[in-house]
């Protein structure tokens, strides 16, 4: 799961019957809101692609954006670069993204940064023609 682990158990014998669950998770607060995350390691990362809602991370399982386009990396490499990389085939049609890899390399202990340059928009190709010919330039 993208934001928590959720874990729910039954026993029983002939004297007794029991329920348990367990709901682990992470809540990073920082400069631009909240991110929920799964269970965190002693060292994070947050990921920042301002409007990339719901894109994966490569090599992470069930690590996707926010609606903001917010993520925690848990567990990341201490003192070494961790290599940190959104998945385009995720990425909407109206997203771009100038650099799809960030690399960090965090302290033991910290929550590090990753920042992706992203556009939200539309592209376009317009052809202006007056009289079925192309208008010239300048």
């Amino acid at each position: 799961a993208a934001y928590a682990t959720l874990g729910v158990g039954y026993n029983y014998d002939r004297d007794q019957h029991d329920v348990n669950w367990q709901l682990s998770g992470g809540v990073v607060g920082h400069e631009n809101g909240i991110t929920l995350s799964q269970p965190f390691g002693d060292t994070n990362v947050l990921i920042k692609a301002p409007g990339a809602g719901g894109v994966r991370i490569e090599n992470q399982t069930g690590i996707l954006t926010d609606w903001r386009g917010y993520a925690v990396m848990p567990y990341a490499t201490v003192y070494r670069y961790n290599r940190i990389a959104l998945d385009t085939n995720t990425m909407g049609n109206s997203i771009d993204v100038e650099k799809n890899i960030s690399s960090v390399v965090p302290t033991q202990g910290a929550l590090v940064r990753a920042n992706f340059d992203t556009r939200i928009g539309v592209r376009a190709l317009i052809t202006v023609t007056q009289g079925g010919k192309p208008v010239p330039v300048g």
